[in-house]
């Protein structure tokens, strides 16, 4: 089973013109199985914390 979830709150904040900063929180998670037997392989990844972009 492929599983994959995202979830972000952001407030952007203009600096110039053309220039935007963003600032928020951010979470997701992502699971997945391949093969079966000896041969399957499961990995999840969960990310949790702050998030900055600029625009």
């Amino acid at each position: 089973m492929n599983l994959m979830w995202n979830a972000e709150l952001a407030s952007l904040f203009k600096v110039l013109r053309r220039l935007m900063i963003s600032a928020g929180y951010r979470q997701f998670k992502y699971s997945r199985k391949d093969g079966s037997g000896e041969d399957e392989v499961k990995q999840t990844v969960t990310v949790i914390g702050l998030s900055i972009g600029i625009l």
